[in-house]
């Protein structure tokens, strides 16, 4: 019986993370800056949230809902854990506010059982603007679960 629930305590993980980094909008250098979080549920396939910050030619606060698909499945017990993401992102400012969509890769190396570092590429699309704008970056920073 133990091992059975040892075998779904490892495929079942949560993490969060905290990241930085750069990128363009509109053809503009920014950076970028996220604070977020994840469950995943079993079969690689996960849920999560994150809060973020984009600074440069304009400035704008961000939160994205998304979905995960982790392509090595044995959870806790990898190392390397790259996955895939997609979601929903709403952008504020003081002015105004607007509704789009992301999708992303990366990476989570773990280091220690609880510390790793993550690694992803992350593309928001706000297609209701006039110029359909796209915000993306290279992001990294640490893991921890």
């Amino acid at each position: 019986m133990a091992i059975f629930f040892e075998g779904i305590a490892n495929a079942q993980s949560s993490n969060g993370y905290v990241v930085g980094g750069v990128g363009s909008y509109s053809g503009k250098l920014i950076s970028q800056a996220a604070i977020g979080g994840e469950k995943v549920f079993g079969k690689g396939i996960g849920a999560g949230g994150e809060l973020g910050f984009v600074a440069g030619h304009t400035s704008f606060g961000f939160v994205s809902l998304n979905m995960y698909y982790h392509l090595a499945h044995n959870g806790a017990a990898q190392k390397v854990d790259p996955f895939v993401t997609g979601g929903f992102t709403g952008a504020f400012d003081f002015f105004a506010a607007a509704s789009g969509a992301n999708i992303g890769v990366g990476l989570h190396y773990w280091f220690l059982r609880h510390l790793g570092a993550r690694a992803e590429f992350r593309d928001i699309v706000f297609p209701g603007t006039s110029q359909g704008a796209n915000v993306w970056g290279f992001r990294g920073g640490i893991a921890f679960r």
